[in-house]
């Protein structure tokens, strides 16, 4: 139950790009989430996001973090975990840039909200860090 007044709390609150430490709402292509001081970048192809496309994105991230997994779940209504599918990753210098793709089921409710969950882990400190993504489609 609080994680639900957390989630309807963090949704309700001055959609800035950056809401909180390890969260965002996405109000264009580019989202940044601000992780122990570091920069985590979530960038979608499209904006706004369609439903029952192919939606291609990038995760960029510092190098000191190696990327475990990622998923997209529903906050108003339960749809289950969607698997992030990871196709590429280069390393730069500073950063890793991964390449991948989510698909957005339909549903019956016209305005879905949604939760990219990014989970990484970093390296020098053994942490792992859970970042979101929060976003909504519309459909007519």
């Amino acid at each position: 139950m609080i994680l639900i007044l957390s989630v309807v709390y963090s949704l309700n609150q001055p959609k800035n790009q950056i809401l909180t430490d390890r969260q965002c709402y996405l109000t264009q292509k580019q989202c940044d989430i601000l992780v122990d001081g570091s920069v985590v970048t979530v960038v979608f192809a499209d904006f706004p996001i369609e439903i029952e496309e192919s939606l291609a994105l990038t995760i960029s991230h510092d190098r000191k973090y190696a990327f475990e997994k990622a998923w997209l779940e529903g906050t108003n209504m339960f749809m289950g975990r969607t698997p992030l599918f990871v196709s590429n990753s280069q390393q730069q210098v500073k950063d890793v840039t991964h390449q991948a793709e989510l698909f957005i089921g339909a549903c019956s409710e016209p305005r879905m909200r949604w939760k990219l969950v990014i989970e990484l882990y970093d390296v020098q400190t053994a942490q792992s860090h859970t970042l979101s993504v929060f976003f909504q489609t519309d459909y007519s």
